[in-house]
């Protein structure tokens, strides 16, 4: 009788997504690995054709859903998406790039308390190493950017050629993931 209880239980709370991992579904196809975000509102498909500008505001969504973990991982796959294009741009005074589209998307949570504990559960996530190890483990299965970063021009007042530096580009990935999120290398 008791198993029949906990097998019931347990269909309940898989069925309502009861559960502690910081990421929802994950797969691939066409070649791309694929996050999918759910509780943001529609469901958001992550790749690395996505840029910056497309992820900022879909963490917003997610804050204003009160879904920080989500919130958590594209936040840290835009930040490092773009100290990689910041790094790959041939004009060195972009780096505000980042640090502009972070306040301006943080600007847009309308709530205080939810903009509050967002940036509590990223500290908490960011701060513990076993978190922190997942957060690189996504983003580093979800790749390199797969664009080309043209929203740099839009979102600074430097005309520059974002394709001029002569990077290696897997040199600048793993710059990324170690100097912007700290991603043991």
């Amino acid at each position: 009788m008791k198993s029949k209880y906990l097998f019931i239980f347990m269909i309940i709370a898989l069925l309502t997504g009861c559960s502690s991992n910081i990421f929802n579904v994950f797969g691939t196809s066409d070649n791309l690995s694929t996050l999918t975000v759910r509780g943001c509102g529609a469901d958001l498909k992550v790749t690395n054709r996505l840029t910056p500008v497309n992820l900022y505001p879909k963490m917003v969504e997610c804050i204003d859903n009160s879904q920080y973990n989500n919130a958590v991982i594209l936040f840290s796959l835009a930040g490092t998406y773009s100290y990689f294009d910041v790094n790959r741009a041939a004009d060195s005074r972009t780096g505000n790039v980042h640090a502009s589209l972070l306040a301006n998307a943080m600007k847009s949570v309308g709530d205080e308390n939810k903009r509050k504990m967002f940036g509590e559960e990223l500290q908490r996530t960011l701060g513990d190493k076993a978190r922190l190890a997942k957060i690189c483990t996504q983003i580093q299965h979800i790749g390199m950017p797969d664009y080309s970063p043209d929203y740099i021009n839009k979102n600074t007042s430097v005309a520059n050629d974002v394709a001029g530096k002569d990077v290696d580009p897997q040199v600048n990935w793993q710059n990324a993931l170690e100097g912007y999120l700290h991603c043991p290398g």
